[in-house]
């Protein structure tokens, strides 16, 4: 008998699948997870009767029928799972599964006899490809002693055709080790690479840093140049002589006659000029700091010699004039003026310093709190409503005032607030004040009574108090007059911003005051200095 060769091409028809489950009995359960079948051979064949009472009956073949063979070749280009089911009258089964990679030879299955044989096939893909299974009867699609071929074939529209070959990938250029900004200076060593791709190779590389980020602008600096691409370049830029500024660094690639220009670094490179040798100089008040030389001349002091140090201090201590509780003056260094208050550097005894009077509100006044004299405990409050930061406003209370008030003196410092420790002397350029007097709220300043706004008389009274001179202030003629009783006062600064009003702390009162800071209403244990002088009043002569 001649063996005859059916061929069957196997077209694509799409679906999705989770999982098929070949019956009867279970036999296999297919998935669609890429991982190697087992290779199935005879002794692999599994064998069992159907016991479907509704399947079909087919006609036996002949007793001379020969077994037949399934033949199946791959030449697509995608992996398929094929699945070949043998069943024969009598309800024998011969289940097969089969990984057939993508353009491979033959596989033969068989031989086997078989009266149906069902192939399905499932390219192997996301998602899977799946075929619908195919029915091939004995006597309608094969002979007994066929060789059944399967040749799978995807059709034309599903557009699963190898993709063609990817084009060369371009050579690339980036600069590498420069994630952040950094800061040098003049001379340092700043250490980057020089990254490429795909480069030719007789490529060269070069890099550049750029101050106006303008690649091309005709500006920029060449830090290395002509070296030899390689995939990670190692560069040194030695920034001796390169001029202060924040540069963009970038790299070119010169790779077969074409020039490609790297993104700048992400981070930036900023030069510092070198900064001078600093040393110790001397202060006018003794004090040492460590300075460059021009430095120390602007701040009129005395240049010790580069790198000489403050430690131990070489600046011999100021003297100037001491005031003692006597009236008496001598010039001595601070250190030496112990039972007196030291008036600070180069202060001279001539004219006299220590003969001012204390102190004293007029013999007429409705209400005294005189100023505490320079060597007692004094503790000014600031109140000044310009300046850098929130305002300040000092209160003091007052009580049992009989008449009308017409006018007000006080006494205060005036001092830059942002220079510390010690008082630094300032000019108000216009001592405007505000004064304002409160109803008494059960300890609290309440609501206002009288609020009056002026340019006060300033009279300098020779007092130092530290570095900085008591100054006495009157600002009278209030119309109308203020009517009090008892209540509270506050005084405020307000025409410099620059130049602090501190008022002065008194001796005399309740021992309290408050003072507000930006809204915050803190107590205070002292008084604070001032007089309420009446309507008719004439304006005290004294400081």
């Amino acid at each position: 008998m001649c063996t005859c060769r059916r061929r069957y091409v196997f077209m694509l028809l799409v679906g999705a699948l989770v999982g098929c489950v070949f019956h009867p009995g279970q036999l296999a359960q297919w998935t669609t997870e890429e991982q190697p079948f087992p290779e199935l051979t005879v002794g692999d064949v599994a064998r069992e009767q159907i016991s479907d009472p509704n399947a079909p009956a087919f006609h036996a073949p002949a007793a001379s029928a020969a077994p037949i063979h399934v033949r199946i070749s791959n030449p697509t280009p995608r992996d398929a799972d094929v699945r070949i089911t043998m069943e024969l009258v009598g309800h024998e089964v011969h289940f097969s599964l089969r990984r057939v990679v993508a353009a491979s030879a033959a596989i033969v299955i068989g031989p086997e006899r078989a009266d149906i044989v069902r192939v399905g096939v499932t390219f192997l893909r996301e998602p899977p490809i799946v075929l619908d299974t195919q029915v091939l009867r004995i006597g309608e699609d094969f002979e007994p002693g066929d060789i059944i071929e399967v040749v799978l074939e995807l059709p034309e529209e599903d557009g699963e055709r190898p993709p063609p070959p990817p084009p060369p990938a371009p050579p690339t250029v980036a600069i590498a080790g420069l994630d952040q900004d950094i800061s040098v200076f003049a001379g340092a060593v700043v250490a980057f690479e020089i990254v490429t791709g795909n480069a030719g190779d007789d490529a060269l590389v070069a890099a550049f840093a750029d101050p106006d980020a303008q690649a091309g602008s005709g500006d920029e600096i060449a830090i290395v140049a002509d070296v030899p691409a390689a995939v990670e370049t190692s560069v040194l830029w030695i920034t001796e002589g390169v001029a202060p500024g924040t540069y963009a660094i970038y790299a070119e690639l010169s790779d077969a006659g074409a020039v490609i220009r790297s993104a700048p670094a992400p981070g930036r490179v900023t030069i510092q000029a070198v900064p001078p040798p600093v040393g110790a100089c001397c202060l006018p008040d003794g004090s040492c700091v460590e300075l460059a030389e021009a430095d120390c001349a602007a701040g009129a002091g005395a240049y010790q010699g580069d790198f000489s140090p403050c430690d131990p201090n070489p600046c011999p201590p100021p003297v100037g004039a001491c005031c003692y509780a006597d009236g008496t003056c001598a010039i001595v260094a601070e250190a030496e003026c112990v039972e007196g208050q030291w008036l600070g550097p180069d202060v001279s005894c001539e004219p006299d310093p220590c003969v001012p009077p204390p102190p004293a509100c007029p013999a007429d006044a409705l209400y005294s709190q005189p100023a505490h004299e320079w060597f007692e405990p004094w503790a000014p409050a600031p109140s000044e409503a310009g300046g850098e930061g929130s305002y300040t406003l000092a209160i003091d209370g007052f009580g049992d005032v009989v008449g009308q008030v017409g006018g007000v003196q006080w006494w205060g410092l005036t001092a830059a607030f942002d220079r510390a420790p010690g008082c630094y002397e300032c000019v108000e350029s216009d001592p405007t004040f505000q004064i304002t007097f409160y109803e008494d709220d059960d300890g609290l300043p309440g609501a206002p009574l009288c609020s009056y706004v002026g340019r006060a008389t300033v009279v300098r009274t020779g007092l130092y108090y530290g570095t900085c001179e008591l100054l006495h202030f009157t600002l009278d003629g209030f119309s109308p007059a203020c009517v009090v009783g008892s209540g509270w006062l506050s005084i405020q600064g307000g025409g410099d911003p620059d130049c602090w009003f501190f008022w002065m702390s008194s001796p005399v009162g309740d021992g309290f005051s408050w003072l507000d800071w930006g809204g915050e209403l803190t107590g205070r244990e002292h008084d604070l200095a001032f007089c309420l002088t009446p309507a008719s009043a004439p304006v005290s002569d004294g400081p």
